[in-house]
Order: structure tokens, then sequence, then C-alpha cells
């Protein structure tokens, strides 16, 4: 089985997702919804590609779930990382500490 790469914008029928505030400071509430039971797994990587923060990696039910990236980090650009079932998704994420 291979996994398909995609951006988070081209996200199936089957599920929702969002980032706000993006960029942030403090912290940022990542929001995601499947209309199906799925393999879900969520890391967050520097521009090393090295895991800074893995939020989830379990099997979810049908549902709302919501996630705090809190801004524990120094400034600079990650990637949030998120695979569903064979599919596999990222988003740019911005860190500004003030």
């Amino acid at each position: 089985m291979s996994a398909t790469s995609t951006g988070i914008n081209d996200l199936q029928n089957e599920t929702s997702f969002t980032i706000a505030p993006n960029p942030f400071t403090t912290n940022s509430v990542i929001n995601l919804t499947l209309n199906k039971k799925s393999k879900v797994e969520f890391e967050v990587i520097n521009s090393l590609g090295q895991t800074i923060s893995k939020l989830e990696k379990s099997s979810l039910t049908k549902g709302n779930y919501s996630y705090n990236l809190s801004g524990n980090n120094s400034n600079g650009i990650y990637m949030l990382i998120l695979k569903i079932d064979d599919h596999m998704y990222s988003q740019k994420i911005i860190e500004i500490r003030q």
C-alpha cells in the first residue's frame, strides 16, 4: 500500500481540517472532523525534519477533535503532518515569538 501526499486544502470529503490562528504567538487550535473511523497521526516537524511534537497517533471514531498547539519553540516555520489512513497531508505553520 502506498501513501498519497497532498496539501491540507486537498483533504477528501470525509474530513475537514483547520488551524487558527496561523501565524501564531502563544498557541493555535487545530480542529479535525472525521466522517468515518480512521487511523490518524499528527506531528509537527521543524525545517530539519525533526519531530517537535506528536499530537495524535491512534484510531479515531467519526466525530470532531481539537488539539492545542502551544508556542514553545523559537520563531520559525514548522510543518504539521497529518496522516489519515493511507493519505498524508501537510500544512505550514508559523510561530512568531514576541
